[in-house]
This record gives structure tokens, C-alpha cells and sequence, in this order.
């Protein structure tokens, strides 16, 4: 069985290392990164991923843009979970991300371990099951 393939997609390459290795910290998992949207569509059709931890202020194409292309994609990319995060934490940032197709929400990942956790957990084990009821159709 292969390591859990999570995409991070941020812009400032500090707080993308920092995610990435509070991620391989949290849950057992292979991190690929992506410091712009357009990389991160590429990535995703490259590369199978389990889930998207995704910012949602990018240069060249924000995050909101980023996630209504991956919804467009064919089936199962346009179905992996998407966790959105922004790192000013406005009271409606959460409603907006939801809204705009993610699966989940986190004001400010780098800041909210145990929480960041909790989520990517859950987030993973929806798109595990989702993919054996998928084999299980075929």
C-alpha cells in the first residue's frame, strides 16, 4: 500500500516547508508542493494525489480559481478533498472557501496542529472510502 499522497499548494515557500513537514509530523504521508495554482492543476493530473491542502491567496491564480478548475476535471481528480486555508482568518473566510467546492476549511494550519490533524485525517479517510466504493462499481 502506498504512502498517502498530499498536494500543498502555497505561494511563500516558508509556510509551504513549514506545512509540509507539520504534515509528515501529523499523519503518515508523502507531501508533494506547489508554489503556484497553474503547478498544482499540473500536479494533480500528473500525479494521483489523496488530498489538497490548499491556500487560498496564490500568484498568477488564486486558490478560489484553483478549485472550481479541479472540480471541472474529470472523475476521480475532480472529486479528491480539498482542504482551503487562508492565513488572515476572517470570521467569512470559512463560508467563502466551503462555498467556492472545498471539503473543509482551516484558518491558519501552521498555527492549529491538533486541528490541522483531526481534519486531514478525516479528509483522508473520506477519499479512501470513496475509492473502494469506486473499485467496488467497476
Amino acid at each position: 500500500m502506498r504512502a498517502k499522497r498530499i498536494l500543498v499548494v502555497e505561494g511563500q515557500g516558508g509556510r509551504r516547508q513549514f506545512l509540509t513537514a507539520q504534515l509528515q509530523a501529523l499523519v503518515p504521508c508523502e507531501v508533494v508542493e506547489a508554489a503556484s495554482g497553474p503547478e498544482a492543476l499540473r500536479l494533480i493530473v500528473q500525479e494521483p494525489m489523496d488530498l489538497i491542502v490548499l491556500a487560498m491567496q496564490l500568484p498568477s491564480l488564486e486558490g478560489w480559481d484553483v478549485v472550481r478548475r479541479i472540480r471541472a476535471l474529470p472523475v476521480p481528480e475532480r472529486d479528491v478533498p480539498i482542504l482551503g486555508f487562508t492565513t488572515h482568518g476572517r470570521h467569512d473566510d470559512g463560508p467563502k472557501v466551503l462555498a467556492a467546492g472545498c471539503d473543509d476549511y482551516i484558518a491558519h494550519p501552521e498555527q492549529e496542529g491538533s486541528l490541522l490533524k483531526s481534519k486531514v485525517e478525516q479528509l483522508l479517510a473520506v477519499w479512501e472510502r470513496y475509492r473502494a466504493r469506486r473499485a467496488g462499481e467497476e
